[in-house]
């Protein structure tokens, strides 16, 4: 999308360069919010719950293409390691989180660098 005015388009890279410094502090924290919401919607009506995390999930996906593509591969080891230990059941109390682990997981794939790519396949193709 472009800028619609001068302004805007001078305070476009300023504005995006400051993200993508943010993103090492706020990506981890919209983890922490999706793997929360997921926990406290137990019980609650799905119809609604799924929007909600839908759209938590999408300004992941959105605020991740900011982020350095190094930051996004260690943030998708990290994921990847808890994923991995719950589904072999070496975290036994992580383990309501398996599925918001993948999906955050899930998220992050498309960002990857081609070196990153191998683990993804490794993590996602047996399951």
């Amino acid at each position: 999308r472009e800028p619609p005015s001068k302004l805007s388009e001078a305070l476009q890279a300023s504005n995006r360069a400051c993200l993508q410094t943010l993103s090492g502090r706020i990506l981890p924290e919209m983890f922490n919010t999706y793997l929360k919401m997921h926990a406290e919607s137990t019980g609650q009506d799905g119809t609604r719950l799924s929007q909600g995390r839908k759209l938590a999930l999408d300004a992941v996906r959105s605020f991740v293409r900011l982020a350095d593509a190094a930051l996004v591969a260690g943030l998708f080891k990290k994921l990847v390691a808890r994923l991995l230990k719950v589904v072999s059941g070496e975290d036994e109390a992580d383990k309501p989180n398996a599925l918001p682990l993948a999906e955050l997981a899930s998220a992050l794939v498309q960002h990857l660098g081609a070196d990153s790519l191998d683990l993804a396949l490794k993590v996602f193709a047996p399951m």
